[in-house]
């Protein structure tokens, strides 16, 4: 299940969560939280249209008085999101470090995802060559456990809400 944060963030990067809204709302209520829209958002199956959807998780947003966190807070939540799923042996290496190398683009090279934007550089040089252009530090015998370092960085970054 979603926390209210990871759901409050795919939602503020607009990401299409249909099925685990509901699963989210469902938690939620089974928390003590009630509303109508809460209700609502627990009710629907997932493939309904994607706009409708995004409305009513809105409403109930509104409704339960959550605090969406600030925009850059957004994208962190996110990359948080991704790394704990590569710790639970959900996703790979190698997905994980693209998502991260390209969210660290997509938002202006954001200062957090930046060390894995260089990671992901220098996994490929590493598979090509026994040196890193982008990181001179890492070789192939330590890589993941810069990228572990670089991971609890990351989690221990605050999050921000409006």
């Amino acid at each position: 299940m979603l926390s209210t944060a990871i759901f409050l963030a795919r939602r503020g990067l607009n990401e299409s969560i249909g099925r685990e809204a509901a699963d989210w709302a469902a938690g939620q209520l089974e928390l003590g939280f009630d509303g109508k829209y809460l209700r609502q958002l627990a009710g629907i199956l997932g493939d309904e249209n994607k706009f409708e959807v995004n409305e009513l998780i809105d409403r109930c947003i509104r409704e339960q008085n959550l605090r969406f966190p600030k925009a850059e807070s957004v994208v962190i939540l996110y990359a948080q999101d991704l790394c704990r799923q590569f710790g639970q042996g959900m996703i790979d290496k190698v997905y994980l470090l693209r998502r991260l190398f390209a969210l660290c683009a997509q938002n202006g090279m954001l200062r957090e995802l930046l060390p894995f934007y260089l990671l992901d550089c220098a996994l490929d040089d590493l598979q090509r060559q026994q040196f890193s252009f982008y990181r001179r530090d890492i070789t192939r015998d330590n890589f993941d456990q810069v990228l572990e370092q670089e991971i609890r960085k990351l989690m221990m970054t605050p999050v921000e809400y409006v």
